[in-house]
């Protein structure tokens, strides 16, 4: 059976239900029969269970079989059920055929245990220099990679193709045109995906010039471009997102909303359209047919949100994501302001409130990644155990208490004896993976130093997440 059948026998049940079922079609012949986990046999048997225990910890980054990849392991996304999840790994042992010593994108079923490599040609093949991982749909149905240019890329080789699969068809898609299409550009960079997986957001970066002393200058303009794949169109909207700033650089990153129709944007530049004219960063919401531009940071009556500090203090903004269907929109005010103290905001975009629900104090807030329905944010942050170096630790809050827990433990309640960061918490609000180099969190991946991924069940799975 061919790569690419493997592919999507694998996956094409993720339409109608978010559940792997690889038996015949999976991995290869050495991960055919496995359906062990890799921490014990009844670790396997709640990995197979429709809905996992709360506290179940399941490695991610291994083969079907249980076995872990020990390679370079980097995480990607996962599914709005927790089910599934996507990462960049380097080993050749996940599934059979992984012959190009390279980085490739694997998707993972944390439940069945099942897995497949899912950066191939639309035929099978694998591509010789691998790939790197950038996001899923969530359905776990679209795979945003990125390659090498030349071959079946359409773009110049030596260039970098962002391309998109869609794992039913097994079509893949290059979103990106070459550096030529627009002058001064040195590169593409993916921004976001809709959850059809029919638009993406990307950056043109700018080629810079250096002047000396630590200064240098943009030989063009910063553009926000989206390409349609429907229609093929790449929808150039540079005049209604400005992202330049002095010396070259520009603010990210674009965000799409759920359905695809508007885009969220942070930037120091004015947007004149949304009445905005303060030199200072600000978040936007672009409606992409009209051209529309709302002002997001501003409170309920829709006055722009001013910083404390002094005139010339200009702290950055930060996106986070759409809630709530796209209803809302998450940003990190990095500085108190007239919307209140510093830390993670949630703006409803129907009535204009916005409310704060993560405080950020005197340090900087960590990354966040915020269930849909608002209530539960996982994040990393550091701790300082006594006579020990510093590690970092990935933490689930339940944005409606502050109630805070750790999550890079066992099921038993063991915490993990080395980093873990990368926090990304699933739709539903059930599952946070995060990448990891303890040695004592699953049996099996305890090879120092080796960073592998991980899923953590952290609150009883929703039925019907989208």
């Amino acid at each position: 059976m061919t790569s690419r059948t493997s592919s999507r026998c694998a996956l094409t049940a993720l339409s109608c239900a978010a559940v792997l079922v690889l038996s015949g079609c999976g991995g290869g012949s050495d991960e055919g029969a496995a359906s062990q986990a890799a921490d014990a046999g009844e670790v396997a048997n709640a990995l197979a269970a429709s809905s996992p225990t709360v506290g179940l910890l399941t490695l991610v980054s291994a083969s079907a079989a249980g076995k872990a990849a020990g390679g370079t392991s980097a995480p990607c996304g996962v599914s709005a059920d927790g089910v599934l999840v996507a990462f960049g790994d380097s080993a050749a042992t996940l599934v059979s055929g992984d012959t190009n010593q390279s980085l490739d994108v694997f998707m993972k079923n944390t439940r069945t245990g099942a897995i497949a490599r899912v950066s191939t040609e639309s035929n099978g093949v694998q591509f010789a220099g691998g790939a790197d991982c950038l996001a899923i749909t969530p359905d776990g149905n679209t795979v945003v990679f990125r390659t090498a240019g030349g071959g079946s890329s359409g773009l110049p080789a030596g260039e970098t193709a962002i391309r998109v699969k869609n794992l039913t068809t097994g079509a893949v898609t290059t979103v990106n045109p070459p550096l030529a299409a627009f002058s001064t550009t040195s590169a593409y960079l993916f921004q976001s995906i809709s959850d059809d997986g029919l638009r993406v957001a990307l950056i043109a970066a700018p080629t810079t010039l250096y002047l000396g002393g630590y200064e240098t200058v943009a030989n063009g303009p910063a553009r926000a471009l989206v390409r349609d794949l429907r229609s093929g169109e790449l929808i150039n909207l540079s005049a209604d997102v400005p992202l330049s700033l002095n010396q070259g650089y520009y603010d990210g990153r674009l965000l799409l909303s759920p359905d695809g129709s508007r885009l969220a944007f942070a930037t120091s530049s004015n947007v004149p359209a949304a009445g905005d004219g303060n030199g200072k960063s600000d978040v936007f919401v672009l409606n992409i047919a009209t051209r529309a531009a709302t002002l997001a940071t501003a409170d309920g009556a829709g006055a722009q949100a001013v910083v404390s500090g002094p005139p010339l203090y200009n702290p950055m903004q930060h996106l986070i994501g759409f809630l709530a269907g796209g209803k809302q929109l998450a940003f990190e005010m990095p500085a108190d302001s007239t919307l209140g103290a510093a830390g993670a905001y949630v703006k409803d975009l129907v009535s204009g409130s916005a409310r704060l629900v993560f405080a950020s104090g005197t340090r900087a807030l960590p990354p966040l990644s915020i269930s849909d329905d608002g209530t539960q944010a996982a994040f990393d942050r550091p701790i300082y155990p006594p006579n020990a170096q510093q590690i970092d630790a990935v933490w689930l809050r339940d944005l409606r208490t502050g109630q805070e827990r750790r999550i890079n433990t066992t099921a038993t309640g063991v915490q993990g004896n080395n980093n873990a960061w990368l926090a990304r918490i699933s739709r539903d609000g059930s599952t946070v993976t995060f990448q990891s180099n303890a040695t004592n969190l699953v049996r099996g991946a305890n090879i120092s130093y080796i960073y592998e991924i991980y899923a953590k069940t952290v609150n009883a799975p929703a039925i019907g997440a989208q």
